[in-house]
């Protein structure tokens, strides 16, 4: 079971434990359930992990994409990598300042 399959397991293993918790008539047969509640949520990760490797998610996000508007792909785009791009922006003008700087620097210890 890959990565994914073994999350989706635990993740049914939780939901199911925590509906079970809070039933206080299935709370009594919680040990009677626990194997079954195994049992399901490993044949889920099965499924999970045998799905992931059928799917081709490249495919899959292509058709997904060019089924949008071109606007709706560009506010996607912008939340995805806004933050990167202000912090590239950011970093190229305090490394430009910083190259004038310098260039300022020498030229004039070099002009003076």
């Amino acid at each position: 079971m890959d990565r994914l399959g073994a999350e989706a397991a635990e993740l049914v293993r939780r939901e199911l434990l925590g509906a079970l918790r809070r039933s206080p008539v299935a709370r009594g047969l919680l040990p009677l359930l626990g194997p079954v509640i195994d049992a399901v949520s490993g044949a889920v990760g099965r499924l999970v992990s045998g799905l992931v490797g059928r799917v081709e998610l490249g495919r899959v996000v292509e058709e997904e994409l060019l089924g949008l508007e071109p606007g709706r792909v560009e506010e996607l785009f912008r939340e995805a990598v806004g933050r990167e791009l202000r912090f590239i922006e950011a970093s190229g003008f305090v490394l430009g300042a910083l190259v004038g700087a310098v260039q300022g620097l020498v030229l004039c210890l070099v002009g003076c």
